[in-house]
């Protein structure tokens, strides 16, 4: 249950050294080195996952400091300090409290930004707009698909001011998923009482834990 809302709440260097684009290495040499300088990372995004089962919309705003986050996207909110990991559903008012553990396949809110770095191919795509941005897009391929839970990840970066604006990730059971990032700022201030959940905000809610 957890690790299912993980996957669809997240979908937000190192070089290779064998067969890789050049043109696409540069923007994202030029994009980790930016993400890497910044102390914190807010955004405010759009989802949109799409399936054999689901066709569902939304937005939500994400706070990232380091290994930290806080993650609100509909009726989910996700929280983690690191240490602990606090998954609260609204419409059920439920907390699922546990240990956290990071995944080294899975797609997780401190890696999003930098996810090429290790163990992935990339190949330069062309330019576009979004929303009236100008994009280039690159496309990054897992080098051991066998281990990993997608088989393509693509990103859309404004290079004029090394931001992300979208990113899209196709999983091999067909799911789709997609985020637009429509506000991204760096160093905002935030306190690290951020990513702890506090009870008193939550009156009601039923605690689970692991």
């Amino acid at each position: 249950m957890k690790s299912i809302i993980l996957s669809t709440i997240l979908i937000l260097a190192t070089s290779f050294s064998f067969g890789q684009d050049a043109k696409a290495k540069a923007i994202l040499d030029k994009l980790s080195s930016k993400t890497k300088a910044l102390s914190t990372v807010y955004v405010e995004f759009k989802s949109h996952i799409k399936s054999d089962a689901v066709d569902e919309s939304g937005t939500g705003t994400a706070y990232m400091k380091g290994k930290k986050f806080f993650i609100k996207s509909g009726k989910y909110t996700l929280i983690s300090n690191g240490v602990k990991q606090w998954v609260i559903n609204s419409d059920e008012k439920v907390v699922y409290i546990s240990d956290y553990e990071e995944d080294e396949d899975a797609i997780t809110p401190n890696k999003i930004l930098t996810i090429w770095e290790d163990d992935f191919k990339y190949k330069y795509i062309g330019t576009g707009t979004i929303n009236g941005v100008a994009i280039e897009k690159v496309e990054l391929y897992p080098k051991n698909p066998g281990d990993a839970q997608f088989h393509t990840i693509q990103m859309a970066i404004d290079t004029k001011n090394n931001k992300p604006v979208q990113i899209i990730v196709k999983s091999k059971d067909g799911t789709r998923m997609t985020y637009t990032f429509s506000k991204f700022e760096g160093n905002k201030e935030m306190s690290d009482s951020k990513f702890v959940f506090n009870k008193g905000n939550y009156p009601g809610y039923e605690i689970e834990e692991d």
